[in-house]
């Protein structure tokens, strides 16, 4: 059971107005983004699409609806991803025509926010590693694959073109 006083360190904090999320960052540097969907009926929307920002998270209201961890529950799911990319349109282009994944959001030259069904995002893609990054070498920390499971698509492993590894699941 992890209690709220085991001062577990937080990279940040920040209210994305369709979530507020919280960072922490593994062993290997990974971020990890755990975070709560507001209701989507709340999210907010600007000329026709999903508005994020990142403002301050309100964290003593949050703090008022925790409760110590004791397990995950059934009903929690990996929400979205996030991958440092090479070029985000040759990415997007990869994403949209081999899973039909819709932008979202962009955030010119720098991200963008891609989903399924009108989410805010399943996968984010950016540039702050730096413009037409490498691939990162196969002995160096960091995700090897990612898994993914939708209704309708077929069972495949394929790399994307910046060599990261999707298994999508039966």
């Amino acid at each position: 059971m992890l209690e709220r006083n085991h001062n577990v360190p937080l990279g940040g904090a920040s209210d994305h107005l369709v979530s507020q999320a919280l960072y922490l960052t593994d062993p290997e540097g990974n971020g990890i983004e755990v975070y709560v969907d507001r209701p989507r009926e709340e999210w907010p929307i600007r000329d026709g699409v999903v508005a994020m920002d990142t403002v301050p998270l309100d964290a003593p209201q949050l703090l008022k609806q925790s409760h110590d961890f004791t397990g995950f529950s059934n009903g929690l799911r990996l929400g979205h991803m996030h991958l440092n990319v090479g070029d985000l349109d040759r990415t997007y282009d990869f994403y949209q025509r081999t899973f039909g994944l819709q932008r979202m959001i962009g955030i010119e030259q720098q991200a963008y926010f891609l989903s399924w069904d009108g989410y805010h995002h399943h996968l984010g893609t950016n540039l702050w590693a730096g413009r037409n990054v490498k691939p990162v070498e196969p002995d160096m920390y960091g995700i090897d694959f990612y898994e993914i499971r939708r209704p309708g698509m077929e069972p495949t492993t394929i790399q994307d073109p910046d060599g990261m590894t999707v298994v999508v699941l039966p």
